[in-house]
């Protein structure tokens, strides 16, 4: 019983610092761009990535999202 206790409570404490690190990743993309930035470049980006790889890895998507964030995340808000 108090095996599975601590078990329960370190996997609650590891979900929080997930959910806060998530948090603390947040960025938005200010209205008056959104359209161009968003929904435009980085989409079409998005899109001609998952075009070009029919199967994709974890490490892909993480590094196509690092490119996206190196050429438009001076744009968000807060920057990146």
């Amino acid at each position: 019983m108090q095996l599975r206790f601590r078990s329960a409570q370190r996997q609650k404490q590891h979900q929080h610092q997930r959910l806060k690190a998530a948090l603390e990743n947040l960025r938005g993309v200010p209205n008056k761009i959104n359209a161009e930035v968003h929904l435009s470049a980085i989409a079409t980006e998005w899109n001609a990535f998952y075009r070009q790889n029919a199967s994709v890895t974890l490490k892909q998507l993480v590094q196509k999202a690092a490119e996206i964030d190196a050429k438009y995340g001076f744009m968000f808000r807060p920057p990146m």
